[in-house]
């Protein structure tokens, strides 16, 4: 144990980092090794994967009242208390570090897939979330996944004009006035006959995600599927 403390702490000062969180797994408080990253190995693996993480998008559950403009969502785990407890921290809490075991875990299932896509696309924040947060997780997420399987991330494409406010308590109708003009594409004609991944945290209802498919299809892309690190149902 004294071992290990010493060699996170060598790697902690060689790296330059600020100690802002001892070094424990977020989920069983074990000291983690000196290459892990605020969550050990052993959890992360027992995260509890879907048997269906890769289904026609009409097969999901969705809260919308018209099919959904996206073809697929790939999801790789339900979204259970670890998995809820792991995305809030990644997501608000300065997590960037858990974009890499996530992002390398939904590159290896898109790799494995059939999906085809030719482009990565970030669900995009406002500029003022964007600013009070300082990070995009959903951005960091696709640089990992692209990072792993070799797909150009294009996070320039899709950007959201309208400070939206947070959907979690909204009913179907509020939802869809809060997002009504909320993205817009720059340099449509590079989506012209390519098909998309939009790579975002969690797929809850799907409206954003819907919205911004429906987007990215009107500016000709040829295909949209989801791409989330969980999905709620």
């Amino acid at each position: 144990m004294i071992q290990r403390i010493g060699k996170w702490l060598q790697l902690l000062l060689a790296s330059g980092l600020d100690v802002v969180y001892p070094p424990l797994c977020l989920l069983c408080d074990q000291l983690l090794a000196p290459d892990e990253r605020l969550v050990c190995r052993p959890c992360f693996a027992h995260l509890p994967l879907r048997v269906d993480g890769d289904v026609a998008a009409a097969a999901c559950r969705l809260r919308l009242n018209h099919p959904p403009h996206f073809e697929r969502c790939l999801a790789l785990y339900a979204y259970d208390p670890q998995v809820q407890k792991l995305v809030h921290f990644f997501k608000y809490r300065g997590g960037r570090a858990l974009a890499r075991p996530f992002g390398e875990a939904l590159g290896a299932a898109l790799t494995a897939s059939d999906c085809g896509v030719n482009a990565l696309i970030p669900v995009p924040l406002h500029r003022s979330r964007l600013r009070d947060r300082g990070y995009n997780q959903s951005e960091l997420l696709a640089r990992e996944v692209g990072r792993c399987c070799g797909v150009p991330v294009w996070g320039d494409v899709l950007v959201r004009k309208k400070a939206t406010l947070p959907q979690a308590r909204m009913d179907r109708r509020q939802r869809l006035g809060n997002l009504r003009d909320a993205f817009v594409v720059k340099a449509p004609e590079r989506l012209s006959g390519v098909r998309v991944a939009l790579v975002d945290d969690v797929l809850t209802t799907g409206h954003t995600l819907d919205e911004c498919a429906r987007v990215l299809l009107d500016t000709r892309a040829a295909a949209v599927i989801t791409l989330t690190i969980a999905r709620v149902e």
